[in-house]
This record gives structure tokens, sequence and C-alpha cells, in this order.
């Protein structure tokens, strides 16, 4: 009706509708340039975040009012074809016809429930629409966490990357939770695991250093590192054993799993120490004697050891660098280089490297 009475007035419905328009593009402009002046003070300080919602807000609401303009002016411009008098008469029937539809079929307690939840929704959300909106919400990030965990739970993946060396199943086989589906390597990162005695626990330690030799790579030697150290141990064949974990410390792509390794463990180290072979030193009580050739004599000299390998000794006190000591002739010759020896022979007390 107001159309009609607009028509009937002279006034253009296009020219309306963009008057219309262009009013709310100004408001959404003056909208826009609100907030972001509230909002640089709120960065300054000045002003709280609830002002900034608002500024918000309101931007947001001239943006649909200016949709609906926009939408208004379209149609008014599509409408053209038609004489605004004729199209706003057309309205106006179209719209009282509507009108007694709508009276002549709605039910009076539809139209009540229509009011009541108009004025429910124009007075805005009551704090019990608040918590169950939020209890939705929680819901339905519960189910989310659920999918996500079903589709986790889906997936096999494997604890590191490596390369399949094995595959112990077939397809449509069932498993149950021990099988060794998979077997993984990683190449690039191995480890030997040894037993270890009890006796020999005391002297170990993780970050210690190791010598690695392989029957499969014979005369190369690869350093290791002790890097674990089982808590307790397991008994095998009625012996207490630890299992102890030793990792290369350089990759080598000759090096394959499953080789079989000879570990050394270095448990101590010393340098530029006074050392001679094991069979120039003899045991008399708690006494350790060694022989030394002084001036064409044999002296039998009292001596402090230290250190000891597989070949050799180090000695604390009772000997000096050059003095020269006879071997023990009861013991096979098992010298090693460096050392001069034989049967009745002597060897140079030495000085180097002890580990």
């Amino acid at each position: 009706r107001q159309n009609l009475a607009d028509v009937q007035n002279g006034i253009d419905p296009v020219e309306k509708t963009r008057q219309a328009l262009d009013q709310a593009k100004n408001t959404l402009w003056a909208a826009q340039i609100d907030r972001d002046g509230i909002a640089g003070q709120v960065e300054g300080g000045r002003a709280g975040q609830y002002q900034l919602e608002s500024a918000n807000a309101r931007v947001a609401n001239a943006e649909l009012s200016l949709q609906q303009a926009q939408q208004a002016f379209d149609a008014a411009v599509a409408s053209q074809s038609n004489t605004p008098l004729a199209q706003a008469q057309a309205q106006v029937k179209e719209a009282e016809a509507a009108l007694a539809k709508l009276l002549n079929t709605t039910n009076p307690q539809d139209v009540t429930a229509a009011e009541a939840n108009y004025r429910k929704a124009a007075a805005g959300p009551t704090a019990e629409d608040l918590a169950i909106a939020e209890a939705n919400v929680e819901t339905a990030r519960i189910n989310l966490e659920q999918a996500r965990l079903k589709l986790k739970n889906a997936q096999l993946v494997a604890p590191f990357d490596g390369t399949v060396t094995a595959v112990n199943i077939q397809r449509g086989q069932q498993v149950g939770m021990n099988t060794n589906a998979i077997g993984l390597a990683d190449t690039g990162r191995l480890e030997i695991n040894v037993n270890l005695a009890e006796v020999d626990l005391p002297k170990l330690q993780v970050g210690q250093e190791a010598q690695v030799s392989l029957d499969a790579l014979a005369g190369k030697t690869l350093d290791g590192k002790v890097t674990q150290i089982a808590p307790a141990g397991m008994m095998q064949q009625g012996v207490v054993n630890y299992p102890v974990t030793i990792a290369l410390t350089g990759a080598d792509p000759t090096v394959k799993p499953g080789m079989t390794a000879n570990v050394n463990v270095i448990v101590e180290r010393k340098e530029n120490v006074l050392v001679v072979p094991n069979r120039a030193i003899r045991t008399q009580g708690r006494q350790r004697l060694v022989t030394v050739a002084y001036e064409g004599q044999l002296i039998q000299a009292p001596v402090q050891t230290g250190m000891s390998s597989d070949s050799q000794t180090e000695i604390l006190s009772g000997l000096k660098e050059g003095d020269e000591v006879v071997l023990n002739t009861t013991t096979p010759s098992n010298s090693t280089s460096g050392f001069r020896g034989g049967l009745g022979g002597g060897a140079p007390v030495f000085t180097g490297p002890m580990h």
C-alpha cells in the first residue's frame, strides 16, 4: 500500500530504492569509520573490548541493511517493464490475498505461538538458552574428538621412520595384540643388544665409548656408545645377565641388521701412563713384583699397579720409563707391538695410552 501511495503521488520506485541504497551505503561507511577509530583506541588502551564488539555489531547490521537495499533496488530496476502504478496495484492485491488466506486458514493458537516466538526472539536469548547452546557445543566437541580418535585407531602407524624388512602376515589373516606383523629397521641408527654378567655391571655407565667389530666385515672397527643399561637383570640358565644397548655412532651402509657383532666397552681411559707387559708382573703374597735388569744383575722391584688390559698393566710406582724388565718365562709369549720379549728376554718400560 505504501508503494501504491508513492506511485500515486508521483514517486518513482526505482529512484526511491536508489536513495535507500545510497543511504545504506553511507550508514555502512560511517559505521566502518567509527569501528576503525574504536579499534585504534583499544590498541592504545583508551577504549574497551566491549565498545569494539558493539562497533562490529553495528557494522554487521549496516552490511545487512545494505544487502536488503541492494535487493530492493535490483527488484525495482528489473520490474521497470511494467508501469509503476500497475506494479504497485498488483502488489497490493497479492498482499491482500495472502493476508486473507492467512486469516482464513491460520489457527489462532498458531498466531499466538508465532507472536510469542517473535517476542522471545526480540528479547534475545535467555541464560537457559545460552546454557543449552553451550552444552550443545561441548557435545559436538566431544563427538569430534571421538571421531578423530576412531580415525587414529583405524590407522597403522610405525613408531619411527624406517625400512620394512619383513612382512610376517598375510591378507585376511587374524592377528593378536602380540603378533610380530611387520619387521621395521632404522638403518641409519643401528643398535646392538648384549647381555653382560652382573660382575661387569658396576664398571658400565651410559655414555661410555665402545669399539665394535663384525664377523662379516673383518678388519673393520666401528665406534659405538652405551645408551641404555637395564635396571633389572634376567635369569638365563641360572646366571643373572643385564641387557645393555650399544648404539653405533656413525652410519655405515655396509652394516646390516642381524649381523653378529663383538663389542669392547671402554670402561676407563688414561693417557701417558707407564705400562709393562702383563708377563713381567708376578705376585708374591700381597705384593706385586717386577724383575728389573740393572747393570748385569736381576733385581726384584716391588711395584704398585693400576689399570690392566689383556696384555698391559699400568705401573703407578716402582719403575721409571726406560727400565728393562724381565718377562715371565713360564707364560707363553703373548706380547703386543711396542714390546720386545721372549723366553728369558727383556722388555723396556713403555709410556703410552691405556684403555
